[in-house]
């Protein structure tokens, strides 16, 4: 498969050895990197316009029968995860805006028989954990963020930034598939995002926000 990562092929090996004497990998073509393949046309499949870019779904469950998903034995976890892994990587390479918590399941299905394989796919709607951690322009602070928060110097802000250049409503972080988005309040000195000034934009893992003097550390909390 082009552009199947290597920890793939790897774990393929790893299978092969694992099933030695069964006569094939699996029956028809459900081999790992079949499985990456079909996963990777449900992403393809999934897509979403927005005015941000194209979201595709981070929930992926591939129903196989019961008699193949034997096979895989004591490495069903390991694929799962490395399955997960090259979605995400493929994601990014698409320029797809997926959340950042991309999940793959295998799961029997009495009525399929061996060889063959399906996917559904989903959208997750409960807002990751997420963390701002103040990198600069004051004190060393960071707070927890799960759904919506306002930022600015007002005592009713969740983060407050106590910083005078800072607007008492500053700026409005918020979860929306497939992840947080920070939007300025129309405030008196702007809000950036990597040293780019924005009305409104969809964050990622390691974005350095800057709201008046004080710059902000986002990440997520996925562990």
């Amino acid at each position: 498969m082009r552009g199947a990562s290597e920890v793939l092929r790897r774990l393929e090996d790893s299978l092969r050895h694992a099933v030695e004497g069964v006569g094939r990998l699996l029956p028809g073509k459900l081999q790992p990197l079949e499985l990456a393949a079909e996963l990777r046309r449900a992403m393809q499949q999934s897509q979403t316009q927005s005015p941000e870019g194209t979201y595709v779904a981070n929930r992926y469950q591939l129903r196989l029968s019961p008699s193949d998903l034997d096979l895989f034995g004591g490495l069903r976890e390991e694929l799962e995860a490395q399955l997960a892994e090259d979605l995400a990587e493929y994601a990014r390479e698409e320029g797809y805006l997926a959340s950042p918590l991309v999940r793959v399941s295998m799961q029997p299905a009495e009525t399929l028989s061996p060889g063959r394989v399906q996917v559904t796919t989903a959208f997750d709607s409960e807002p990751l954990p997420a963390r701002l951690t103040v990198l600069g322009g004051m004190p060393p602070q960071s707070w927890e963020i799960r759904g919506q928060v306002t930022l600015g110097r007002s005592d009713l802000c969740h983060v407050r930034l106590e910083e005078p250049a800072v607007s008492r409503q500053h700026a409005r972080l918020y979860w929306t598939y497939p992840g947080y988005v920070l939007e300025d309040l129309g405030s008196q000195n702007g809000t950036f995002v990597g040293g780019a000034p924005i009305s409104r934009a969809l964050l990622r893992e390691g974005d350095v926000i800057e709201v008046g003097l004080v710059q902000l550390g986002f990440s997520y909390r996925l562990d």
